[in-house]
């Protein structure tokens, strides 16, 4: 006769990090949703320096509630002590926004940002790779 064989798959949770990125990734995809349904919703497209050739940057934010999402995809991975950080730089003021998380290929931040509703016209968004302890930092998407 011929034997069959059953094979019984054990499903395990998911390790720490895929479980990670997977909540970054669904909290990106939430708050630009969000975001992309108000009528004063704004995208600014985020270019690469030299230092971050080949990758692409986007962020949608809504002045009136002020919420703002910031993704990128191609940057270089991080070394141990290293974070991808984002800000925001009005009349040559830069304010940190927050540390992004990964998603897979991604690099996404979002959250409430304060000022959105009375931002000027000049005003520059960016991501720079820092030292965890936040000093100093290499840009490497920007966009106005």
């Amino acid at each position: 006769g011929i034997g069959i064989g059953v094979t019984a798959a054990v499903l395990r949770s998911p390790a720490p990090q895929l479980a990670e990125e997977i909540q970054v990734l669904e909290a990106t995809t939430a708050a630009t949703l969000r975001i992309e349904a108000q009528p004063d919703a704004r995208r600014v497209p985020l270019t690469p320096t030299d230092a971050a050739a080949g990758a692409t940057g986007t962020l949608v934010f809504s002045p009136s509630t002020g919420e703002l999402v910031m993704v990128a995809t191609g940057l270089a991975p991080l070394d141990e002590g290293e974070v991808y950080g984002c800000w925001i730089e009005i009349d040559g003021d830069r304010d940190g926004i927050g540390r992004m998380y990964a998603g897979g290929d991604i690099q996404a931040w979002a959250g409430p940002v304060d000022g959105l509703a009375e931002l000027p016209e000049d005003a520059t968004f960016g991501v720079s790779l820092v030292p965890a302890d936040g000093s100093g930092g290499e840009e490497v998407l920007t966009g106005g």
